[in-house]
Order: structure tokens, then sequence, then C-alpha cells
């Protein structure tokens, strides 16, 4: 379910697992390919830090979100 803002624990939550420096690529589904998982994770961080409760970034927010479950899924399995 999309969520319009977000706490921040859930902020401070999807920050530690940027800091664990993801790396490669991901296909997302819906149309969304991120190439560069560090570079969009760079530009992704100030977002998440100072806006996580403004839900004019819930759908930025949102696509990282999916990121972290499908990557950590991804490392499950390798």
């Amino acid at each position: 379910m999309f969520k319009t803002t977000y706490t921040k624990e859930e902020a401070d939550e999807l920050l530690r697992w940027m800091d664990t420096q993801p790396k490669g690529e991901m296909d997302l589904g819906d149309g969304i390919f991120i190439k560069d998982i560090a570079f969009f994770i760079n530009q992704m961080r100030s977002i998440v830090q100072n806006r996580h409760s403004n839900p004019a970034f819930a759908g930025q927010i949102e696509i990282l979100c999916r990121l972290k479950q499908a990557y950590e899924e991804k490392e499950k399995h390798e």
C-alpha cells in the first residue's frame, strides 16, 4: 500500500540500509530500472533525511523502499 508520509524511524531505517552501500543494478518492474544503485542512493539521501514527512516526496521514497526490499531478497538467494 502506498504511503504518503514516512516517520523519522522509517527514514532512519532506510538511511542505515543506505549506509551499507549496496551496488549494482535492479529492475523493480513497472518500468523502473535502476542502472546504478549507488548513484541512486546518493541522490536520494537528502530526500530521506529531510523530506520523509512531505507527501510530495513519497513516490521517490516508495521507490527506494521497493529497491531495499528487492535488494534484500536478491541477497538472500545468492
